[in-house]
């Protein structure tokens, strides 16, 4: 039979350890709690490598200084933007017309089981259904409408801000960028 072995830890050690582990758990606390704006971070990054190419041969071509080449960057994608936007928009907001024109249509079919979505009144009896929840409890209710139009603020203004921030920290990233590289 072997002799039974024994190991021992110091209390430093296990101190060390622990501290470890906290140090661990609150840094990876931070970074979740912080995780949005270190998205905006890599964002702007990823913003800033893309535009300094456009911003050097702004540069170059016209003689402007950083950050003059910097706004006019800006501006040129801008405009690349809106154009993209504006061949899409009317064709988006054709098919929306589109639909609402046809969505009574789709509604008396739902009703009446016919159609596309007829399957889901003869198969599930969605109408009657909804029926009975908007006559219990209201569209909030069914909708979830509780709390949608809070979400939908907190979401349009967080959405503003990460926007206007990224476009900051991109403009910075440029503007100090040469800097940041050389050093």
């Amino acid at each position: 039979m072997t002799p039974e072995r024994v190991v021992e830890f110091r209390a430093r050690t296990i101190l060390q350890i622990l501290l470890i582990v906290i140090v661990v758990a609150i840094t990876l606390e931070v970074i979740w709690i912080a995780r949005h704006v270190l998205a905006w971070v890599v964002i702007a990054l990823f913003l800033a490598l893309a535009l300094n190419p456009l911003v050097g041969s702004i540069e170059r071509r016209t003689r402007l200084s950083r950050a003059p080449a910097i706004g006019l960057a800006y501006v040129l994608v801008l405009l690349v933007i809106v154009g993209v936007g504006a061949s899409f928009v009317p064709k988006l907001i054709d098919e929306v017309n589109g639909f609402v024109q046809a969505t009574p249509n789709y509604v008396h079919d739902l009703t009446h089981g016919r159609g596309r979505l007829g399957f889901l009144e003869r198969k599930y009896h969605v109408v009657e259904k909804v029926r009975e929840q908007v006559q219990s409890g209201g569209a909030k209710k069914v909708l979830g409408l509780s709390g949608a139009a809070l979400s939908v603020t907190k979401s349009v203004i967080t959405l503003i801000a990460a926007t206007i921030t990224i476009i900051f920290l991109t403009f910075f990233m440029l503007l100090e960028g040469r800097s940041w590289t050389s050093s």
